[in-house]
């Protein structure tokens, strides 16, 4: 049974190669053939209303690769599926700010493309392998025209070309669970972890709108994290932060999210200080209306002036950390996750009110 599902699901994938006035024909002797397989009335139903009848969903000059003189095949299509697949951690229903990055990462990956290209009028050659499946399907293509193969024959022949390494069933997509913000932080650590140190870290927003300026000289280290890359070094010593140059990031009744990648080789404990600064809004010393990004006494911190909440791992030095503070308004609750995970929360907390700082 493997084995005639395997064929039949080959024979209807080379439909893609098949003349346009022979697709209907050679389809209904696929589903004549294949009969006995159960289960397959609907797959019948489906392939035939979006792709093969006149009205279908789906126009066969959307699909039909026959008189194609190009390479065919789906290897480019495929390679940006596993780069996009890679980046949001695989993901069924991957967390907004999970999917902006992938999105960020691939515009800069096809950018680079570009840019070679334009540079070298060069792109990256073809696999042999496929370069010679290409000829295959074209000898092919020229015998069915010279009527050297029947139409069956030729769908016989082109089908034996496709490779089908495996074949999955997965539940709808509905069926699927929405991640909980854990799950979420949890797609984001992961994602962060690849991507941090490959690219070197700045002090601007990527829509240059909340460009930083450097206060008393901080500089970078490399590595960063992974042992590559470079990070933000801040000394205490020099009273070193960055600051935002002009436009204020208003977050007052709404909600929002920090995450920081930290790397401390001091962390306060009430000697004599408390407080590790992350991010910081000063507006007014009155509930609800300063934010504090922090750890204090060595634990993740998210505080809005007498409304904040305190995490309870204790964090070390010499260690790197993946931190992120959540503010849900439609809650009105605070999170703090550390390396992915949640530390604690709180809820009827807030909203932030801070209108300057």
């Amino acid at each position: 049974m493997k084995l005639m599902l395997e064929i039949f699901t080959k024979k209807t994938c080379a439909l893609v190669f098949m003349p346009p006035q022979e697709i209907s024909k050679l389809w209904v002797m696929i589903m004549d053939d294949y009969q006995d397989i159960g289960n397959t009335r609907e797959f019948y139903d489906y392939i035939t209303s979006t792709w093969i009848d006149d009205d279908a969903l789906i126009v066969y000059t959307l699909w039909n690769y026959y008189d194609f003189k190009n390479l065919r095949t789906n290897n480019s299509l495929d390679r940006w599926h596993h780069r996009l697949n890679s980046d949001l951690n695989n993901a069924v229903h991957p967390h907004f700010y999970v999917f902006i990055h992938a999105i960020q990462n691939d515009y800069a990956y096809n950018s680079a493309i570009l840019s070679r290209h334009l540079q070298t009028g060069t792109l990256s050659p073809w696999k042999k392998l496929f370069v010679n499946r290409n000829a295959r399907l074209n000898n092919l293509e020229e015998r069915f025209k010279q009527n050297k193969l029947a139409s069956h024959e030729y769908l016989e022949k082109i089908m034996q070309l496709i490779e089908i390494k495996s074949i999955n069933f997965a539940l709808p997509l509905a069926s699927q669970p929405v991640p909980t913000e854990a799950t979420a932080q949890q797609q984001m650590f992961a994602l962060v972890t690849r991507r941090c140190g490959q690219d070197p870290i700045v002090r601007h927003d990527l829509y240059n709108n909340f460009n930083g300026s450097g206060i008393n000289g901080p500089t970078y280290s490399s590595p960063g994290y992974n042992g590559a890359g470079a990070c933000l070094w801040l000394s205490q010593a020099s009273s070193q932060s960055v600051t935002f140059n002009s436009t204020f990031l208003n977050m007052a009744y709404t909600s929002f999210t920090w995450e920081v990648w930290l790397y401390a080789n001091t962390l306060h404990n009430n000697n004599p200080y408390s407080d590790n600064a992350v991010f910081g809004q000063f507006h007014q010393n009155t509930l609800d209306h300063s934010l504090y990004i922090i750890i204090r006494n060595q634990r993740i911190y998210l505080g809005f002036f007498n409304d904040d909440v305190s995490g309870n791992q204790v964090l070390s030095t010499g260690v790197w950390y993946h931190m992120a503070y959540i503010y849900d308004y439609s809650t009105l609750t605070q999170y703090v996750y550390v390396n992915g995970y949640l530390d604690t929360s709180r809820s009827q907390a807030g909203p932030y009110q801070g209108t300057s700082g």
